[in-house]
């Protein structure tokens, strides 16, 4: 009998331990955003093999984190608008109700945090983070291990609007993370919309000792120890010089802010080794080929109820999605849409020969992308006669949207060229989804390729793109938003020219703006900093003189004069 209870109490220290390094491997992966390359058909064959060791051990809390975990890792992977988000969650629970050692609800709730706030849902998002984040007050877990969960509720309040409130969370999150993880104490600082001298100084101490240069001081002189940043990626090295650059523009010393942008971006840049230089110039072919114009037969499904906003990022596409979503007709989805794999599906099936597909089939695939937009539609939302999907790069996929769904409403967001360049390169993107954005040539390439992608789509599909000039909204607003919303079938209603009231979650890097009145400061503002920004105007110098030319136009058709874009609101 006492050997029996030993084997027993072995094994459950074991599995103690063994929950232990899970959870541990669940924070990297997960709540610090730090995921290793992973094959996608690896991952979806341990999604099959989770799901059945989860229903043959029921029970088994362990089988059903793993499970979760790897659906939360395959969301972020590979984006198909958040199908494997309910199963992911409903894993979670399940760990929770299995027996789950009650110092893993912390990461748990950390977790479905995450998941949550990435599918849209801002406001369980913060509930689940609020709920680790008194778990682990409660069971006197170390403030130390609650950085990420505090960065989070941050991202998660910033999408809200609730910008004091983010910052707090932020500060607690550096307070958490200083002196423990560089990482998520790098990226809660470079999230404050505003840095203070002290901290601006504690970050140039960061910076300076990365680059062996000194040694920091604690406020009352002593040497204080910074050995705890030395492991630090070179992504985040990247983010602290792109806070700096903020810190110092803020400040009005531009030559030292784009000194410090011009380091975080080529550390960026050495670190995520840079876009496919080929792909982009080969699917353009491939698309002038497949797209030749009379595209206009049968098929397709025939439903109104997709909105798509496509462009580059940083040209005016959050604004555009806000005005719409002010609607009372309409829901805003964002960008973790379901064309991309649905296209891919559809390229698999007719070997690329999308033009010629059966017309029955297509209407197929025009009903799937349907049926899953209007299941990311919040419950609480009356069902919405349109839905805005705005991932941007889908401005490829016009020729698909066209055959699979030919009365979808399109818009193509569009901003000066160097205006957008400029915004893209001061930008701290997260993640890998603009391996083009960190360095000048890269991006004036990706510019070009889609100013000619968006030319054929005019040229094969003339009219059944609407272009909006983010300029032109800016000066001409309510005449604009008429015009988007009679392109989209949609009635006038006041309230989209008060689009900063709306409440809604924002996951892009423009919340901040949209959650103000319209203005222009943003209009050719790289005019301010040209003396810094020379080899992006070489290579896109053309392009911009053309695109002004095209702008006065617009705006002339519009009623406006170029130079009565100087008010500040409209």
């Amino acid at each position: 009998m006492s050997q029996l209870k030993r084997k027993i109490g072995s094994q459950l220290r074991m599995d103690h331990l063994k929950f232990l390094f899970l959870l541990a491997f669940m924070c990297t992966k997960l709540l610090c955003g730090r995921m290793a390359q992973v094959d996608r058909d690896d991952i979806d064959s341990e999604i099959l093999n989770l799901r059945k060791a989860s229903s043959e051990n029921p029970w088994d809390a362990f089988t059903w984190l793993k499970l979760a975990v790897t659906l939360q890792e395959a969301d972020h992977r590979f984006p198909d608008g958040g199908t494997r988000v309910q199963e992911a969650l409903s894993a979670y629970k399940e760990a929770l109700g299995s027996g789950l050692p009650e110092e893993g609800h912390v990461t748990v709730y950390g977790n479905m945090g995450a998941l949550l706030m990435g599918y849209g849902e801002t406001k369980q998002a913060i509930e689940a983070l609020d709920t680790g984040l008194d778990t682990a007050e409660r069971l006197g877990v170390a403030a130390s291990q609650t950085g990420g969960l505090l960065y989070n509720r941050g991202k998660a309040l910033t999408q809200l609007g609730e910008m004091d409130r983010a910052a707090e969370s932020f500060l607690a999150a550096m307070d958490a993370a200083r002196r423990h993880d560089p990482h998520i104490f790098t990226l809660a600082a470079v999230s404050l919309k505003h840095w203070d001298d002290s901290l601006l100084t504690e970050i140039e101490g960061v910076a300076s000792f990365l680059q062996g240069e000194s040694k920091q001081q604690s406020p009352d002189g002593r040497p204080e120890e910074l050995s705890w940043v030395s492991g630090i990626s070179q992504e985040d090295r990247g983010y602290l010089h792109m806070g700096l650059y903020k810190a110092y523009a803020d400040r009005g010393d531009l030559d030292r802010a784009w000194e410090h942008l011009h380091r975080g971006n080529a550390e960026y840049r050495r670190a995520i080794g840079g876009p496919d230089a080929r792909a982009d110039s080969q699917l353009l072919s491939v698309l002038r080929s497949v797209f030749r114009g009379g595209l206009n037969g049968p098929g397709g499904h025939k439903d109104k109820t997709p909105i798509f906003i496509v462009g580059i990022p940083r040209s005016g596409s959050t604004l555009i999605e806000q005005i719409l979503a002010s609607h009372s007709k309409v829901w805003g989805a964002g960008e973790d849409t379901a064309m991309a794999p649905i296209v891919g599906k559809l390229v698999s099936e007719t070997g690329g020969m999308t033009t010629t597909a059966d017309p029955k089939r297509l209407a197929e695939y025009g009903r799937l992308y349907v049926e899953e937009m209007r299941r990311k539609v919040p419950k609480e939302s009356s069902s919405p006669a349109r839905i805005v999907d705005k991932m941007l790069r889908n401005l490829w996929n016009v020729g698909h949207i066209h055959l699979l769904l030919p009365d979808a409403c399109i818009i193509h967001a569009v901003r000066h060229p160097l205006d957008t360049a400029v915004s893209c390169y001061e930008q701290p993107f997260e993640g890998r989804g603009t391996p083009w954005a960190w360095d000048w040539g890269e991006i004036g390439d990706y510019i070009l390729h889609c100013h000619a992608v968006a030319q054929h789509w005019d040229k094969a599909l003339p009219g059944r793109v609407l272009k909006v000039h983010y300029e032109e909204l800016v000066a001409n607003q309510e005449n604009v938003t008429r015009r988007i919303l009679r392109h989209c079938g949609l009635e006038f209603e006041p309230e989209v020219l008060e689009f900063y009231k709306l409440k809604r979650g924002v996951q892009t890097a423009s919340v901040s703006q949209v959650r103000q009145k319209m203005y222009n400061s943003s209009v050719f503002k790289y005019k301010k900093v040209e003396k810094h920004i020379q080899p992006i105007i070489k290579k896109l110098g053309s392009l911009a003189a053309a695109y002004e030319q095209e702008l006065d136009a617009a705006i002339s058709r519009s009623g406006k004069q170029k130079g009565e874009t100087a008010k500040d609101e409209f």
